[in-house]
């Protein structure tokens, strides 16, 4: 039986009891310890995914009537559209600036999107590729 004889040194007295090395009470670390990050997590998470981070605001479009659009800009259409239907005219405010933007039906059954300025000048266009990709028919329209 051996057993350590020697006489207690200050350092090796404490009011803790020894652990095993890698081994950490909870007094060692306090629950603010934990919850400090999980609380900054779930604030970046609550501030980052709110609308002001998304893809920005939507410009209101107001729908107009073909009767009201310059006829400038109903020549650039019409000359876009190439013999297709314009189903809508949507006039959009950017800036102070006004674009139209046409949505049309072609000859072939294909929808494009023509956008001009005010003046007439032809910006775009573009396919409609959400209404192409339908595999069905609208119920109303």
């Amino acid at each position: 039986m051996s057993a350590d004889l020697r006489p207690p040194t200050s350092s090796s007295i404490s009011s803790q009891p020894t652990q095993a090395p890698g081994v950490y009470s909870a007094m060692a670390f306090p629950a603010s310890y934990f919850l400090l990050p999980t609380f900054r997590a779930i604030l970046a998470v609550t501030l980052f995914s709110s609308p002001a981070f998304a893809k920005g605001p939507k410009v209101p479009a107001t729908i107009v009537k073909w009767k009201e659009i310059p006829a400038a800009v109903q020549t650039t259409i019409q000359t876009s559209a190439a013999g297709g239907k314009v189903e809508t005219v949507q006039k959009i405010a950017i800036n102070g600036t006004f674009i139209y933007c046409a949505e049309v039906k072609g000859a072939d059954g294909k929808w494009m999107k023509v956008y001009t300025t005010d003046a007439g000048a032809l910006m775009k266009t573009e396919p409609d590729n959400a209404r192409n990709k339908r595999k069905h028919k609208p119920l109303f329209g």
